[in-house]
């Protein structure tokens, strides 16, 4: 897969839908629902020309059924952090 398949508004928009599964009800998934158009537009023109940057993700625990440590990626949109969606089937 290259970039141009990679950045594909098609696959971005795939990536957002997989996203924001179980987001629904955040206010950064609403936030970035109301212009997810122009926000994937945007995601697309940073990485075609390589100016995107990764910021660091945040890490919870969860305890059921078992003690977890998730390391994950703020939501798009989510006040000044990186536009952050799960590209070909891996979380960025």
């Amino acid at each position: 897969m290259n970039i141009d398949d990679i950045a594909s508004f098609r696959n971005l928009l795939n990536a957002y839908y997989e996203c924001r599964r179980g987001k629904r009800n955040q206010e950064s998934a609403g936030r970035f629902e109301l212009n997810y158009e122009s926000e994937i537009l945007k995601l697309q023109w940073e990485l075609l020309n390589q100016t995107w940057q990764l910021l660091r993700p945040f890490c919870f625990v969860i305890t059921d059924p078992k003690i977890w440590e998730i390391h994950a990626a703020l939501f798009p949109g989510s006040g000044g952090t990186s536009r952050a969606l799960p590209i070909a089937n891996t979380c960025v």
